[in-house]
């Protein structure tokens, strides 16, 4: 008995440390995921967004953790619906109350994300209970260029305006080159650029958290040799600015469902139908990549229920659509894990952040934030 314990301390370490690697690249994502959907005029709502996407992290992984029928399979929000989501809400915050009362320009938003991750949340639990998850390898490939085409430039205009401060549109665009402006671009930009040619020499799956890593350590070498200090950088946008009453109200759904007129939201059925279409694709084409890397077959409708049960549970919590990851959870197979140890520590990571994170945050950097969707789009060749 003795001499198995040490092998299974380090195993335990190995799963800890992998854990913890994986879950922050989630993590971050989400985060950026966060400042995509709530920039520009809504910036004033990152802090209730940020509770929006660590809440559905949570709460998808933990149905995830329970039948999940690979162990490796982690998830969050990500960019292919967090756009889309970016958009409705932009034009319902800009159409229907023209920011005139901003407790009730919350109020509609969380009734729009919680209206949209039901809805998703059924239509993939449905799609999954009838088999159609093999449907998937019948779509045309012009339609999926297209589709990643049209996600790729608003994912680009979503982290450019929320580096910048304001929304990029054509009356905003001779300020991007003002000196503040490209101060704040260019660190993303150029850290986005190395990331994508240090991809040409290596596809290694490890190489995306260590440039996380290694961002943030630039970042602050950075603001030492200016020395700059926290509270500049503060004031000049480089690091985040939340608040933290809107951080926690998101659980107060309650109240978002009693006071809500859903007459407004039915206006944008569009969007929300777009939002339905759009994850179902990317999740069938994220979980058939999957498929290949891992060299063995993933249950497509079984996985479909799970996220559309875990939509439809974060939604009532007032999280926004999220699903299954190819990235952090091809990782995990990289790594070697053959447990759901990742899993766990992604969703006790998340759960501390979401209830105590509120001081860490003030030091994330918004170039990285930025930078971390502009790479997504690099490395989709």
């Amino acid at each position: 008995m003795i001499p198995t314990l040490p092998t299974k301390l380090i195993i335990t370490s190995k799963e800890g440390l992998s854990g913890i690697m994986t879950g922050t690249v989630a993590i971050t994502v989400s985060l950026s995921m966060a400042a995509l959907i709530f920039h520009g005029s809504l910036a004033n709502f990152i802090g209730y967004g940020i509770g929006a996407v660590l809440c559905t992290t949570i709460f998808i992984n933990l149905i995830l953790l329970i039948g999940s029928s690979y162990k490796g399979i982690v998830a969050a929000p990500q960019s292919a619906t967090s756009i889309v989501l970016a958009t409705g809400i932009s034009l319902l915050y800009d159409k229907s109350l023209q920011g005139d009362n901003q407790q009730d320009s919350l109020l509609l938003i969380a009734g729009f994300i919680l209206s949209t991750s039901i809805i998703t949340g059924i239509f993939l639990f449905v799609a999954g209970k009838f088999n159609l998850g093999k449907l998937a390898r019948f779509i045309p490939y012009p339609v999926i260029g297209g589709f990643l085409a049209g996600t790729g430039y608003l994912i680009i205009k979503g982290a450019v305006s929320f580096m910048v401060g304001f929304t990029i549109s054509l009356d905003t665009l001779p300020f991007l080159i003002s000196n503040q402006s490209f101060l704040k671009l260019l660190p993303g930009i150029i850290i986005a650029l190395i990331m994508f040619f240090l991809s040409k020499t290596s596809r290694h799956l490890i190489l995306f958290p260590l440039f996380i890593l290694c961002s943030l350590c630039l970042f602050y070498s950075g603001l030492w040799i200016l020395d700059l200090s926290h509270e500049t950088a503060l004031k000049w946008g480089l690091v985040m600015q939340l608040n933290t009453g809107e951080y926690f109200n998101l659980l107060n759904i309650s109240n978002t469902i009693s006071k809500l007129d859903y007459s407004i939201i039915l206006e944008h059925k569009w969007t929300i139908f777009s939002i339905v279409f759009i994850t179902s694709i990317a999740l069938l084409l994220n979980l058939s990549s999957l498929e290949l890397i891992v060299k063995d077959d993933i249950d497509l409708d079984k996985e479909l229920k799970l996220c559309g049960t875990g939509n439809i549970v974060s939604g009532f919590f007032g999280g926004i659509v999220g699903y299954q990851m190819l990235g952090p959870s091809a990782l995990n197979h990289t790594l070697g894990l053959k447990s759901r140890a990742p899993i766990i520590v992604l969703i006790i990571m998340s759960f501390i952040i979401l209830f105590w994170g509120h001081d860490f945050l003030k030091f994330f950097p918004v170039p990285l934030i930025g930078l971390i969707s502009l790479t997504i789009i690099l490395l989709r060749n």
